[in-house]
């Protein structure tokens, strides 16, 4: 028995042996221990009784999920006396070397489901009280699943159950309990194999700060830490090369830092820099792990590799500081499928209600915002996570949802709301952007219109903010059950009282910066509201506005043209009026009421826009043409023409037009550079141009 044993061990070492050689950078290793008992199940139960089994196993990680396997198991299976056995034949033991596989997937950042398969060859030994022994060997198999959980980066516990067909002896199920630890990450530059520590080489100060995982895009060119090399000796360091790893959350180690030289008795200060895989996303719970940091360098024709290990803190996909305002954009995940169902649902609820000709962003904004009402988000502050108390340090920790978070727990503070509306408005090509003022934080979204634009359409211009030369409407969020309206009146009132401190942060630009990230939650958001709903609120808003907005100004237009006796200016000012919100048969019929007076380029480009909004082209070319005849190089006439070709399909005359546009008017042009055929993406001037089939440029003169 005992040679058979030696022979086993050696089987067995032999298997780990090159596992351990094999390390590379796509791997990692580790080593288990599972003391288990065994009960003999068929007809095997009948001869043996409940046993002891313990299984050695080394693991080593050959692609994603995927482990080759190498181990054995040892074990012993009490004869059961009153199956008729002899009472002097008592024990049945066991050693079968194997081989195979496992597959696992990781639950969160901690916890592992897997399965094993495995084969080998298995020796037994069948001992009587008088030493005498039986021997015995051939094929095993043994199959199973386990779980695990991480108690800290390089240990795991787990429970295993698996399994095991000694061919022509006994077959068994084993239960156990398993330790594996995991051998730190040392590989693809982390430390090469066979490179020497250069003993005059320090590495010392390592500063590693806290590291956030919704920013995981950003630590690629962003440092998360520094240290410092030290040349203790006399002989240059060249070809200086630093590595940092983070085994589990990265995927490769990545390059900090790469140094010609450092002089004898000099000192380098190098940033370091991680490239995060999107595991960290799955952390819930904050956790310390071990960094890894490599440095390689040449001394006198001979290359050298430092390594020191380093702990860090891991944040949760949750948390973020308020050191920079704009961080809050890497929440606004636009592209989540929970955040396109809802945006997308209510935009074809409300679609045949929307009017052409008005501001197609207001009247998309006004549905979600009733829509959320609808599906009962609320605003609730988090006593414990707080924007008015943690915006105050830029070292407290906060705790920000993702829009498919709020979605699903229908509610969140301001930060909260805020990040959901933005990426509800992003999501239908609406540009958006956060506020900030003292103690609270909210957003606005463009109109798409230039300032001299909106100041023609809107009565209070002070309700409007104007950046960058576009119009934005402020919309207070909290305000969520009061109706757009009072949101957008609340939200105006705040920037007036403290546009002075107040930040003003595009999302777009902060994307930047702060990349989205693909945190992958529920797509479900639960039952949306009914569409009859959604539509009643949505009118109600629209109405409201109409009201506030449009007849005031009719009534002082009218005015206008009986005290000039018609003048064609003031009835076009007032038929423009009435087309930007969207009564276009009342605008059509005061264009029609110039038109009678003679041909009127401004009446003419403007019937051709109304023509465009109706699709009918040909009549649209056809006003366009009139208004050219009048004037040949006014710009919105051949911004017309330019569009309606484009529809048409007649692309060359498309092209024309647009050519002379650009050198009539820069501005206008650049708004529809869909119709530049030197843009090289078809498939963004295609969606470009579908946006805008509602927006039309109107002759005010």
């Amino acid at each position: 028995m005992k040679n058979h044993l030696i022979i086993s061990i050696f089987v067995f070492c032999f298997l780990a042996g090159p596992l351990l050689a094999q390390e590379n950078s796509d791997s990692s290793f580790a080593l288990s221990f599972t003391p288990g008992v065994n009960l003999p199940i068929g007809r095997d139960a009948d001869a043996f009784t409940i046993g002891g089994s313990t299984r050695l196993l080394a693991r080593l990680k050959i692609m994603p999920h995927v482990f080759l396997d190498a181990g054995a198991d040892f074990g012993i299976a009490p004869v059961d006396i009153a199956a008729g056995e002899p009472a002097d034949r008592a024990i049945l033991g066991l050693v079968a070397p194997q081989i195979g596989l496992t597959g696992n997937i990781g639950i969160g950042s901690r916890l592992s489901l897997g399965a094993r398969l495995h084969g080998g060859y298995y020796f037994g030994f069948l001992s009587d009280v008088s030493a005498d022994t039986t021997t015995g060997h051939n094929p095993m198999i043994s199959a199973g699943a386990f779980v695990s959980y991480r108690l800290v980066p390089t240990l795991s516990l787990g429970f295993d159950a698996f399994y095991r067909n000694f061919f022509g002896l006994y077959n068994d199920v084993v239960g156990g309990i398993s330790v594996t630890y995991h051998f730190p990450a040392r590989a693809g530059g982390v430390l090469i194999e066979g490179l020497k520590p250069y003993k005059q080489l320090s590495i010392e100060d390592i500063v590693l700060g806290p590291v956030f995982p919704v920013f995981y895009k950003y630590y690629k060119d962003y440092p998360i830490g520094k240290l410092t090399l030290k040349n203790k000796g006399k002989i240059p360091l060249e070809s200086v090369k630093v590595n940092l790893f983070v085994n589990q959350y990265m995927d490769n180690p990545h390059a900090s830092g790469d140094i010609e030289f450092i002089r004898g008795g000099e000192e380098s200060e190098i940033d370091l820099f991680a490239l995060f895989n999107n595991k960290v996303l799955g952390i819930s719970e904050g956790e310390i792990v071990q960094v890894n940091i490599s440095v390689e360098c040449t001394v006198g024709g001979d290359s050298y590799g430092n390594e020191v290990v380093e702990s860090m803190r891991l944040y949760d996909r949750n948390a973020v500081t308020w050191a920079d305002d704009r961080r809050a954009a890497a929440f606004v995940t636009a592209k989540d499928p929970a955040v396109l169902r809802f945006s997308r649902n209510i935009n074809s609820m409300v679609k045949d209600k929307i009017k052409k000709g008005f501001n197609q962003n207001l009247l998309k904004a006004i549905a979600f915002h009733e829509a959320l009402t609808l599906v009962g988000v609320e605003y609730e502050i988090d006593p414990v996570s707080s924007y008015i108390e943690l915006s105050k340090s830029t070292e407290a920790v906060d705790y920000l949802q993702f829009p498919n978070q709020t979605l699903e727990y229908k509610s969140g503070d301001c930060d909260d709301l805020s990040i959901l509306n933005c990426a509800l408005l992003e999501s239908v090509a609406i540009e958006s952007a956060f506020i900030t003022i003292p103690g609270h934080i909210y957003i606005a979204f463009s109109l798409d219109m230039s300032p001299a634009e909106a100041q023609s359409q809107f009565s209070s211009i002070d309700d409007l903010i104007f950046m960058d030369d576009k119009a934005w409407v402020p919309l207070e969020i909290t305000q969520i059950g009061d109706g757009f309206l009072r949101a957008w009146e609340v939200g105006a009132k705040q920037w007036r009282e403290n546009k002075d401190g107040a930040g003003f942060f595009p999302v777009r630009e902060a994307w930047k910066l702060y990349e989205p990230v693909g945190f992958a939650g529920r797509d479900s958001i639960g039952e949306l509201p009914a569409a009859e709903l959604v539509v009643e609120r949505y009118q109600r808003e629209v109405t409201k506005l109409v009201e506030r907005e449009l007849y005031p100004r009719v009534s002082e237009l009218e005015k206008k043209i009986a005290e000039s006796q018609n003048d064609p200016r003031y009835i076009n000012k007032l038929a423009v009026l009435y087309a930007r919100y969207g009564a276009i048969d009342r605008a059509e019929e005061q264009f029609r009421r110039i038109l009678e007076q003679g041909e009127n380029l401004a009446a003419l480009i403007n019937m051709g826009n109304i023509a465009f909004l109706q699709r009918e082209m040909d009549e649209s070319l056809s006003y366009f043409r009139r208004a050219s005849r009048l004037k040949p190089d006014n710009p919105r006439a051949l911004l017309g023409m330019a569009r309606a070709y484009h529809e048409l399909g007649d692309h060359s005359q498309a092209q024309s037009y647009y050519s002379r546009l650009e050198k009539e008017d820069v501005d206008l042009a650049k708004r529809y550079a869909y119709l530049d055929p030197q843009r090289e993406q078809v498939g963004a001037r295609a969606a470009e141009a579908e946006r805008l089939k509602e927006v039309v440029a109107w002759e005010e003169e």
